[in-house]
């Protein structure tokens, strides 16, 4: 998997961090969601801005992994992209205080002649 984002926690339990691809270059922050009420409501929002709490541009799901293992499911979406970004941001195995956060394709916005490779 492709390496967009480095990140490290902050004093307020989110992350903050840089994503990098192509035609994104941003420092955004992961902030907890305030609003949580539902399991199926974002745990963490995405924020451009870090420093005053930016516009949202995405939300994060806290997914429990295998071994004790956890990660969190990213979702970031804007006008000028053709679809979504779909990440995971996980603990460097070397260093516990840096995440990195993996491009995660979706196989359903996949073109058709190459969905069959990916999906056999």
């Amino acid at each position: 998997m492709q390496v967009i984002g480095v990140f490290q926690k902050d004093e307020h339990e989110g992350f903050m961090g840089f994503i990098k691809t192509l035609y994104v270059d941003q420092l955004v922050a992961l902030v907890p969601n305030e609003d949580k009420s539902s399991d199926k409501k974002p745990d963490y929002l995405v924020h451009l801005d870090p420093e005053d709490n930016g516009e949202i541009i995405g939300a994060g799901w806290i997914r429990a992994g295998e071994d004790d293992t956890s990660c969190i499911v990213i979702v970031i979406d804007d006008p000028a992209l053709v679809t979504p970004i779909n990440a995971k941001l996980e603990v460097c195995e070397e260093r516990a205080d840096i995440y990195y956060l993996y491009w995660q394709r979706s196989i359903r916005h996949v073109h058709a002649p190459f969905q069959a490779e990916l999906v056999n």
